[in-house]
């Protein structure tokens, strides 16, 4: 209730002098009066609320009957809106509205992600999923995903159908299964005719005997049947033939092929790719002393010579460039093809700077690199360069300019302290000599 403001009008004063009409109050009514029409504004006051929310709806209480500010708003467009976001309910569980009356294009959007729209009386849900969760079993339905139902006089359009059970009817140019042979999988097929496949029917199935089946009247070839192939080609590639060496080498009776377990000559150019293994091994099982296992080649000539080389084993890589290099190879060479007194050579060849160079060659002796005068004779080793240990040069080239001194030369012992320099003198004349005679220095 507001508090009557009486301390305007001195209170003797207003008990006898009479007041002009205010807000409807008699000029002749005194300050009790006006007290009373006062106090009686106030409680009508009271009614309205504080405050109020732009354009909302107003309401009263039923126990006061107060004015009450609300939730709902009706705009400026006549919107009808909560004032809030998910901030009010349309009817209850216990006031519920009798019907709900839409016009063409009527559209329900729930949170944005779900919205129907009407249209020629059509209720097309054009964003989000429409889920029923109960499966109806009247025959206007729903048909649910979930669900069990039988579907009578209906037509699928190009169906995938997966599991089902089909019992009568016709399914005519659909896939079952899926759309790939591997997915297209059919548990039971049960018929006691013929299965015609193909658009005209140009591919016939049928029942050949107890467990045969024929395409067009010729029986298929089974796992358990005996038959004969003729002029037919099997594709290996992703095939695996099984049996026993003995039953390979019956059945691959042609020259061309290879015996299992055996002795083989080829005649052509054979290839043996190892795949991702890094390891060729040849074995040989034997508790003796003899050779192997061996490998051998040989150059049939029917005149053999000097230098004909007669065997090499190359080792290749890439290169930068993905180009195929020869990086070294061993060579076997003829140096004298005359019966009783053959001569031969093995000489390593490897790729320095870009070329394939002479640099290990054994023989008539020893060469290394690729000397003055090559192979020197048996037991001896000629180099074109310096001869090093751990790193360190200990034979270079000879050291020309010396010749041999003359007079007395010795090899006898001495003192250091008592030498005299004819006796010094003797023993450098004979080193020079024997260095001389070493090669390491001369003229």
């Amino acid at each position: 209730m507001t508090a009557v403001k009486t301390d305007l009008i001195p209170e003797a004063e207003a008990r006898r002098t009479p007041f002009q009409p205010v807000d409807g109050i008699p000029a002749t009514d005194t300050q009790e009066a006006v007290e009373a029409a006062y106090a009686a504004a106030a409680a009508a006051a009271d009614k309205f609320p504080a405050s109020s929310t732009d354009e909302a709806v107003a309401r009263y209480d039923g126990t006061t009957g107060d004015l009450q500010n609300s939730g709902v708003l009706i705009s400026d467009t006549n919107a009808l809106t909560p004032a809030t976001n998910d901030g009010g309910v349309l009817g209850t569980s216990a006031l519920r509205w009798g019907d709900l009356f839409g016009a063409t294009g009527f559209v329900v959007n729930f949170g944005g992600d779900w919205v129907a729209t009407h249209s020629a009386a059509v209720w097309t849900v054009g964003t989000g999923d429409l889920r029923v969760t109960n499966a109806g079993a009247n025959a206007a339905s729903v048909v649910t995903v979930g669900g069990s139902q039988t579907l009578t006089n209906k037509t699928l359009t190009s169906p995938t159908v997966n599991t089902p059970t089909i019992s009568g009817g016709t399914i005519n140019n659909n896939t079952i299964g899926g759309t790939t042979p591997a997915a297209a999988t059919v548990t039971t097929l049960t018929t006691t005719g013929n299965i015609e496949l193909g658009n005209a029917s140009d591919t016939t199935l049928s029942r050949a005997s107890a467990g045969r089946l024929a395409v067009e009247g010729v029986n298929a070839v089974t796992i358990s049947s005996t038959d004969t192939l003729t002029n037919k080609s099997v594709d290996l590639t992703n095939n695996t033939l099984t049996g026993t060496t003995a039953q390979f080498n019956t059945a691959l009776t042609d020259d061309n092929f290879g015996v299992l377990g055996g002795t083989n000559t080829w005649t052509a150019q054979q290839t043996f790719n190892s795949g991702a293994a890094t390891t060729q091994n040849n074995v040989y099982s034997d508790n003796g002393a003899a050779e192997g296992p061996r490998v051998n080649t040989e150059r049939i000539s029917a005149s053999p010579a000097a230098d004909d080389v007669i065997g090499v084993y190359a080792m290749q890589g890439r290169n930068s460039a993905a180009g195929t290099v020869t990086y070294a190879k061993i060579i076997g060479q003829i140096r004298d093809a005359t019966n009783a007194t053959e001569d031969g050579e093995a000489i390593i060849v490897v790729v320095i700077n870009g070329t394939l160079n002479n640099q290990l060659s054994v023989g008539g002796g020893v060469s290394i690199g690729q000397p003055t005068g090559g192979l020197q004779g048996p037991g001896t080793l000629n180099l074109d360069n310096a001869l090093f240990r751990d790193g360190v040069q200990v034979v270079g080239s000879r050291v020309t300019g010396w010749t041999a001194a003359t007079n007395t030369k010795s090899k006898a012992t001495f003192d250091t302290t008592t030498v005299t320099l004819p006796q010094l003198a003797a023993r450098v004349g004979q080193i020079i000599d024997d260095l001389i005679a070493h090669g390491l220095t001369g003229t």
